[in-house]
């Protein structure tokens, strides 16, 4: 059993068995993700001008745009899960599963123009900023449940596209962060 109480001396501690063992706390206080990747999960998660597809690009180099066929397929997404629309013949139930309620999904992103535009553009949940300020959504909690809002978000959103305008020769990454 290791003492996590620190009553260990001078940091080691006495087991049962008898044996000494040095006792090292490599906690970092201070952290807030427990490990982290460039792409990772999201890999190849930007879209360059030229189409290749990235974890790391120059700002200026990156295409923006929504994909009409992602952008379409959320549309009708939320046309079968809140408006309860009928499925077509080529359709079946499981391609429309939702963890979220569909008033979760009304109140937090709106119509489904809103929700298909923010769903595929290409966005993080975070920025760290040249200037080393970290700027997020929300605050992000175990399991990837954050308390982000409607309102947090669009902020977010606002922010994001502001500071990527004013810094178009700087590199955008995509870190991979778990918590």
């Amino acid at each position: 059993m290791i003492d996590r109480n620190n009553t260990h001396k001078y940091g080691y501690f006495l087991k049962e068995d008898g044996k000494i063992t040095k006792v090292i706390n490599r906690t970092n206080p201070n952290s807030k993700w427990d490990w982290w990747v460039i792409g990772g999960r999201r890999s190849d998660l930007i879209k360059t001008i030229n189409g290749a597809k990235v974890d790391t690009a120059r700002i200026s180099d990156i295409d923006w745009t929504i994909d009409e066929e992602a952008y379409n397929k959320s549309i009708r997404f939320r046309e079968v899960v809140v408006e309860e629309a009928e499925l077509l013949d080529h359709e079946s139930k499981e391609d429309f599963w939702s963890f979220y309620k569909k008033e979760y999904l009304i109140n937090r992103y709106g119509d489904k123009e809103s929700y298909a535009t923010e769903i595929n553009e290409l966005g993080t949940f975070a920025l760290l900023t040249p200037e080393k300020e970290w700027i997020e959504k929300g605050e992000m909690h175990w399991l990837g449940v954050s308390d982000d809002t409607k309102e947090s978000s669009t902020e977010y959103r606002a922010t994001f596209k502001d500071i990527l305008n004013k810094y178009p020769d700087y590199y955008f990454t995509v870190v991979d962060c778990h918590i």
